[in-house]
């Protein structure tokens, strides 16, 4: 398998929630349900990516499907990162 590390993975992983686990010998951690510190993924994605999207007309952001996917795709390969 190959796998070319880009600047948005760096970023992505710069922006890691990462947290001390104490079980067995202990080792980093990455919250999953928060891995950027908040609860909104793919919003916190958008944010560290400088991805705007668009607001609706009651203030709220969203994504295409397009950007959603890629936004998806980048945060799946952190694990590889």
């Amino acid at each position: 398998m190959q796998f070319e590390l880009t600047e948005k993975h760096v970023k992505l992983l710069r922006h890691a929630y990462v947290t001390w686990n104490d079980c067995e010998y202990g080792a980093p951690s990455i919250n999953p349900k928060r891995p950027y510190g908040n609860s909104d993924v793919m919003k916190d994605v958008a944010e560290i990516l400088g991805i705007a999207g668009f607001v609706d007309h009651e203030g709220e952001r969203h994504f295409s499907n397009e950007e959603m996917n890629r936004m998806e795709v980048l945060h799946r390969e952190t694990e590889t990162a």
